[in-house]
């Protein structure tokens, strides 16, 4: 990189001002952010001898949001559900293949990654477990997207199954998480083994 590319009309360019720029404008990740940060001051203070002062203002890249207590929540499954699971699984792995020979067959990346990986959006890996019914165009890259399934669908079909099962009591989606939180505290102490879900009890 020669110096006149980082010369300005005003002077030298701001590199933090620059790091700032991917954040807002590249959508990189934090740790890409830092490490960019970091090699354009030493190339300003240790090769072009040009100390520049610290910004605290710089916008910073978004940390990936993690669950409460900073920690992304893992689960387990009823066994009575893992073959119905797996043929819904394959079912959304034939689709994503017709949606490939459509022209389509693209979700939406995180981050930056769509850049760093153009066709990773189409690959097999990157897909919903549970894939909208509907394909959408994405305006800047006209791809063709399928995003995953609208919460809502879910929401609905738990009320249409509280109201089948003539259950009095109002209960939601989130019913079903405070119910597995107080059952695994309860058998916490029997270890992994001691954890059944009362759908293999009643099905299994």
């Amino acid at each position: 990189m020669s110096t006149v590319a980082l010369r300005s009309s005003s002077g030298w360019s701001d590199p933090v001002l620059s790091a700032g720029a991917l954040a807002v404008h590249g959508k990189v990740a934090a740790s890409t952010q830092n490490q960019a940060l970091s090699a354009l001051l030493f190339l300003y203070r240790e090769v072009l001898g040009v100390e520049l002062p610290w910004h605290d203002d710089v916008v910073r890249a978004k940390r990936p949001l993690h669950r409460k207590g900073h920690k992304d929540r893992v689960t387990m499954l009823p066994a009575a559900v893992k073959a119905a699971l797996t043929a819904h699984v394959e079912g959304a792995r034939e689709q994503h293949q017709a949606d490939l020979r459509h022209g389509a067959g693209w979700v939406e990346l995180p981050g930056a990654l769509l850049r760093k990986y153009p066709n990773a959006g189409r690959e097999w890996g990157w897909q919903w477990v549970f894939p909208a019914t509907r394909l959408y165009v994405e305006p800047v890259t006209g791809q063709r997207r399928r995003h995953h399934l609208h919460e809502s669908v879910l929401q609905r079909a738990v009320k249409d199954a509280v109201r089948a099962a003539r259950i009095a009591k109002p209960a939601t989606c989130h019913t079903f998480r405070h119910s597995f939180a107080t059952h695994y505290t309860h058998v916490l102490n029997r270890g992994p083994a001691g954890v059944q879900s009362p759908a293999d009890r009643m099905f299994l």
